[in-house]
């Protein structure tokens, strides 16, 4: 008789079993919704009613898929799990399948919701257990908190969780500061993008398809990232967890982008006009937030940052990456 697997292992095990990277779940999702309308279609002309096919209505609820298709999600739900099992090993040690601890899922969410954890946070365990389990959440017996609008918050880094990923990630978040990209564009970004002397990434796909060209604001630092870096599949970065404030280096690739180029314009800090006005007397630089009047920028940087961004209205700029 083999040995029996690891609690951790029975996880992955199971985890792996449920993959389906490189399949479309928006396809899966259409058959298994046909897949239950026609169950509720035999069960009902069983019943002796009588109702056409495509009348019969299914809701999202019905439509539940066994399989995970995100290669995140599926990092998501194996952190949820494991974290589960080291719940197991210090409350119920007598546990040996993972299997037959489906009866204490309620009491682990509970444990969470005794630690404060947000009613997002407990959902979101709930469902990566609930697919562990091949079973629907409502099957732990577990009454999940109520998600309040006032608690979802963006940047929410004074939580714990959330500051451990920016303090795991923080040379890619570093790198990300120089480079400005969106979530998606960084996560495609391949090393054959960038130019020779590291000083601009090419052929960037941004909103809608758009391409771009992006300055680098520090290529050494790429350089070094790189260099020290390697990825097999040619990319530059391992995949991105989505707690990751990218959207905050973002932030600071403007702020960055902007002085430097203010450094170039005005040397002599002392001789910066704001509101210089051209021949037909309209300011040059000044810009307006909703009407009124907002900090003095420099349309021409402002022109060279937004291009950078992949963004087409200065005032989108202004208004998202300067505070």
């Amino acid at each position: 008789m083999g040995k029996r697997p690891s609690l951790e292992t029975q996880v992955l095990r199971l985890l792996k079993d449920k993959s389906k990277f490189g399949e479309k779940r928006h396809d899966a999702k259409i058959e298994k919704a046909n897949q239950v309308r026609n169950e509720k279609y035999e069960k009902m002309k069983s019943e002796g009613i009588h109702v056409e096919l495509e009348d019969v209505k299914v809701t999202k609820k019905e439509v539940v898929l066994e399989g995970i298709y995100s290669f995140q999600t599926f990092e998501d739900y194996k952190k949820t799990s494991l974290q589960f099992v080291k719940w197991l090993k210090e409350n119920h040690n007598d546990v040996k399948f993972i299997r037959d601890s489906h009866g204490l899922a309620a009491e682990y969410l509970q444990s969470l919701v005794d630690r404060g954890l947000a009613a997002t946070t407990i959902s979101s365990q709930g469902s990566a257990l609930a697919k562990l389990f091949g079973k629907p959440a409502a099957t732990f017996g577990f009454n999940f908190p109520e998600k309040k609008q006032k608690d979802i918050k963006k940047g929410r880094t004074e939580q714990p969780w959330k500051a451990s990923i920016q303090i795991k990630y923080a040379e890619e978040l570093n790198v990300l500061s120089v480079i400005g990209l969106r979530r998606h564009e960084a996560a495609g970004v391949k090393t054959s993008q960038i130019s020779e002397n590291y000083s601009k990434l090419h052929k960037i796909s941004g909103k809608g398809g758009k391409i771009r060209d992006v300055e680098v604001l520090d290529p050494e630092l790429l350089r070094k990232y790189v260099e020290s870096h390697p990825q097999k599949d040619g990319k530059i970065f391992p995949p991105l967890p989505k707690q990751m404030n990218i959207q905050q280096e973002r932030r600071n690739y403007v702020t960055k982008f902007y002085k430097r180029e203010e450094d170039k314009l005005y040397p002599d800090k002392t001789k910066i006009d704001p509101r210089e006005k051209n021949t037909e007397g309209k300011y040059v630089n000044l810009i307006t937030r909703e009407g009124k009047e907002s900090k003095a920028l420099n349309k021409e940087i402002l022109t060279k940052i937004t291009k950078n961004l992949g963004h087409n209205r200065l005032d989108v700029v202004v208004r998202n990456y300067f505070r």
